[in-house]
């Protein structure tokens, strides 16, 4: 009886883990990696400002501003489309992070601690942010004065 009760409390506290446990991210504002860029355009509107792959959106339904990357694809007919790459805000405030990460609490250390070691570390050219990168939660955050400033999502 002692070793079912053990076993029972184990797999409650494993499966407690199990959910809570940082996943990749796919989706930010409503938007998905992979999504078709007419789709953006219904979801968000028109971008205030396109250069090349790069759309901008200013103040959007969370009063931020976002920047998305396409990449070319084909659609299930084989035709050309930009699909969605990444996905960026400038956005740092505690309701805009995630994993359990807030503004109070949102330093590189801080970082480390809820995701574990990132698979890179870049450095600004004039040394005062870092760019770090967990390719296997699809997510990046950059840093100024050892503070989240902007994160996104990207399928590396």
């Amino acid at each position: 009886m002692v070793g079912v009760a053990v076993v029972g409390v184990g797999g409650f506290a494993f499966s407690e883990y199990w959910e809570d446990r940082p996943r990749p991210l796919t989706e930010m504002g409503g938007l998905q990696l992979g999504m078709d860029s007419d789709e953006v355009t219904f979801l968000w509107g028109k971008p205030i400002k396109v250069d090349g792959n790069t759309a901008y959106y200013q103040e959007l339904f969370d009063g931020y501003d976002y920047i998305v990357e396409y990449e070319a694809g084909m659609d299930e007919n084989g035709v050309m489309v930009s699909r969605v790459g990444a996905i960026y805000t400038r956005a740092a405030s505690r309701y805009s992070l995630p994993f359990g990460l807030s503004k109070s609490s949102a330093s590189r250390e801080d970082i480390i601690e809820q995701l574990g070691d990132p698979d890179v570390i870049l450095k600004n050219l004039d040394g005062l942010g870092r760019r770090l990168e967990y390719h296997r939660y699809n997510v990046e955050f950059q840093l100024e004065k050892n503070r989240i400033t902007g994160w996104g999502i990207k399928a590396w």
